[in-house]
């Protein structure tokens, strides 16, 4: 499994090729000359362009703060919000040692959690 660092690099290196693009496109490149400049077909630079792959990480209001990872594991059981993680805290479902956690959801992802719940509960 990757780590949390991997995966927001990842991201990172992601959101820098979209904005690049994007740039190119307001330059008045096409998507051929990009994808010819980048060595990556035309249909992957539309994709690219449009944010296809970023809509998969897209943060949501209610779980700002949080590293995508941690995001996407929230998201798997629909805890969309501090109520609903802190439900599924209590229930046991959020915990790195139960059989039924989201997939990829350990240890460390579980510290980030508790203290985005703390931080959370803080500022109520």
């Amino acid at each position: 499994m990757a780590s949390l660092e991997s995966l927001d690099e990842s991201l990172n290196r992601k959101l820098k090729r979209q904005k690049h693009i994007l740039k190119l496109r307001e330059a008045g490149l096409t998507y051929k000359e990009i994808a010819k400049n980048l060595n990556i077909s035309d249909s992957r630079v539309q994709q690219i362009a449009k944010g296809e792959y970023v809509k998969k990480f897209k943060y949501a209001g209610d779980l700002s703060g949080l590293p995508i990872v941690a995001i996407h594991c929230l998201k798997s059981i629909e805890a969309n919000n501090l109520k609903e993680v802190i439900y599924y805290i209590k229930k046991g479902v959020l915990n790195p040692r139960s059989k039924s956690r989201p997939p990829g959801y350990g240890k460390k992802i579980h510290e980030t959690v508790l203290n985005w719940v703390s931080e959370k509960q803080g500022e109520e």
